[in-house]
């Protein structure tokens, strides 16, 4: 029904494991030893102190790796 409205649904391709890491340093740390890649959308609970803690040093080691991040209403999907 809902792709019958337009809406796309969406999947992410990596889990940030942030239901089981549940320390900021530590989070960070597996997020990157994971090794993102361009292309991959990652998944994150923004209802976690720890996630939100976490993210400032996560999203500036991959940008100085060069990825750019983007919402995904940015690719034309609804809300």
């Amino acid at each position: 029904m809902l792709s019958m409205r337009g809406y796309q649904f969406v999947l992410w391709s990596m889990d940030s494991d942030d239901s089981y890491v549940t320390d900021s340093d530590a989070l960070a740390a597996h997020v990157l030893r994971k090794g993102p890649s361009g292309g991959e959308i990652l998944l994150f609970h923004e209802d976690y102190a720890h996630t939100v803690a976490a993210l400032p040093t996560i999203l500036g080691r991959l940008s100085s790796n060069g990825l750019r991040f983007a919402r995904i209403d940015d690719f034309g999907t609804k809300r």
